[in-house]
């Protein structure tokens, strides 16, 4: 309804069976997941369990997707292509082995032109790392970790050099 309110009335109860996923052209994605299931052992949000005669309620969070606009850089500012990294939000959809499960990772590379375009992502908070055997990551333009909000494109630019064994990135921050 206009509140967001779904109600489904006189349905078969059962133990840990319902799976819901919200979702709406141009929003995220919010769901439940299977208890030891593919994705996640303990999920933070397991499918629904409908109980006779009682009320089941579940809360969900969608919002308009945004961008991220990565590019790759020397420190002379000329591009550096097919640079892989990886990309990471800080959600989580349960656990496995006592392990966080994230639900945002991703292995990328920028294309020829030291670019790449990630779009249709949940607003989060994103680390990302240089994952490439042949660069090392001597700073960025824009702080890490990125921060996201909805429906908003945010610009990151990695500065890549070469491979070096003795490089040594450290991020200093003002206190005000």
């Amino acid at each position: 309804n206009n509140d967001g309110v779904f109600q489904l009335i006189d349905t078969k109860p059962a133990v840990d069976t319902y799976e819901i996923t919200v979702t709406k052209v141009g929003y995220s994605t919010d769901r439940t997941y299977k208890l030891d299931g593919p994705e996640v052992e303990i999920p933070s949000k397991p499918h629904s369990t409908v109980a006779l005669q009682q009320v089941t309620q579940t809360s969900f969070a969608i919002d308009q997707v945004g961008t991220i606009n990565m590019s790759t850089l020397r420190s002379n500012c000329s591009a550096v292509p097919n640079v892989g990294f990886s990309i990471s939000g800080s959600k989580n959809i349960g656990t496995t082995g006592g392990n966080p499960v994230i639900k945002y990772s991703s292995n990328q590379t920028t294309n020829g032109s030291g670019e790449k375009i990630i779009s249709n992502l949940e607003w989060d908070t994103y680390s990302i790392q240089l994952n490439d055997a042949n660069y090392d990551l001597a700073g960025t333009i824009s702080t890490l970790p990125v921060l996201l909000s909805p429906g908003s494109s945010q610009n990151v630019t990695l500065i890549a050099i070469d491979k070096d064994p003795r490089a040594l990135l450290v991020t200093v921050k003002d206190a005000a």
